[in-house]
């Protein structure tokens, strides 16, 4: 399964899930995709990491605990990239 972060994030905001670490709970290692990106909650705005209301500090550890290994980042330019890449090493994903 792919999970979309941008995705996630809207749902929670339409009360869709209850909590992102619920939905990944309960998926847990049916999870072997992730598309990184962050938004406002609203809209799919493919946003580097931190720029909208994602909940990255605590979803990333929470990937990681389901073994997941692919992550593509999915924002705009190449600097959103950049920067989200640098998150995602910095919360120990290479």
């Amino acid at each position: 399964m792919c999970l979309d972060l941008g995705h996630l994030n809207i749902a929670l905001n339409k009360r869709l899930v209850n909590t992102e670490l619920a939905f990944i709970d309960r998926m847990g290692t049916k999870i072997n995709l992730v598309h990184v990106h962050d938004n406002d909650g609203e809209l799919d705005q493919h946003k580097t990491l931190g720029a909208g209301t994602l909940r990255y500090h605590s979803i990333i550890p929470k990937l990681k605990q389901t073994g997941v290994q692919d992550w593509v980042i999915e924002t705009h330019n190449l600097e959103d990239a950049r920067v989200t890449r640098q998150i995602l090493n910095e919360h120990g994903i290479t």
